[in-house]
């Protein structure tokens, strides 16, 4: 009978332990994912900083360029003058506007990551719609180049885009003459050649390849003076932007609060 008891003793034991370990076993299981759950935070709300703090440096980095200069290409459109026939009918109306291929360098000096002032240094390329006429001169090329300056201001910036517009103002050179086998640009029908004063209003639309090299695209509006009153045109230029030169060391330029 002791044998017994004994043998018994021992099983209740075992039976014992293998309950505290089933205890201790499910207790782990359920601890677990709670305990995961807090390590997936911790890490998530910690890789949420990280990110921000990369965003923000990118931003100062990108932004606190001194000197910007664009260069570029584009469309615009333009109206070289009225339309004044040779065959004896009387003046109909005004010439119609006509595509000319421009190159364009822009050139910026930044006071802050937002503020500058802007060149705009661009020309013009195209042909004149002259129509049949007694001169033989049939589509004169004729071109213009302006020098324009104003200010620009960037109104957002994200790491990878940003916008801004500027406003500029300044003169205009026409030449109308170059190609028309001395006749006078006037009687042709277009503008003589000379500088007017003018204008032009720019988007600026930017993605960033680097942090100082970026894609830029940029519809414009132009007014000008050539004629009797104010001729609008419309186009766009594309092109790159490239960054260089300082505002100031970037720990001088401040974060939000959320960014830091």
């Amino acid at each position: 009978m002791a044998v017994f008891a004994n043998d018994f003793s021992r099983v209740k034991f075992v039976m014992r332990v293998m309950a505290a370990a089933l205890a201790i076993t499910v207790l782990g299981f359920v601890a677990q994912p709670h305990a995961n759950a807090q390590i997936f935070s911790r890490k998530k709300h910690e890789t949420t900083a990280t990110r921000q703090r990369k965003m923000a440096a990118a931003i100062v980095d990108e932004y606190t360029h001194r000197y910007e200069i664009f260069v570029g290409g584009g469309y615009m459109t333009f109206r070289p003058g009225q339309l004044i026939p040779n065959s004896g009918i009387p003046p109909q109306g005004d010439q119609k506007a006509n595509g000319e291929g421009v190159w364009a360098v822009h050139p910026a000096y930044f006071f802050s990551p937002k503020w500058a002032v802007t060149g705009a240094i661009q020309g013009q390329y195209g042909e004149a719609d002259t129509g049949n006429n007694s001169y033989g001169v049939l589509r004169p090329n004729i071109s213009q180049y302006s020098f324009m300056a104003g200010p620009e201001y960037r109104f957002y910036r994200h790491e990878k885009t940003a916008i801004s517009v500027s406003a500029v103002a300044g003169v205009t050179y026409g030449i109308f003459d170059g190609d028309d086998k001395a006749v006078p640009p006037a009687d042709l029908g277009m503008w003589t050649d000379g500088f007017r004063p003018g204008g032009a209003v720019s988007i600026n639309l930017e993605h960033n390849l680097f942090n100082n090299l970026a894609f830029r695209l940029q519809p414009r509006g132009v007014i000008n003076t050539f004629g009797s009153k104010e001729q609008y045109s419309y186009g766009f230029n594309a092109g790159l932007v490239y960054r260089f030169g300082r505002q100031g060391t970037t720990s001088s330029f401040h974060l939000p609060s959320w960014k830091k």
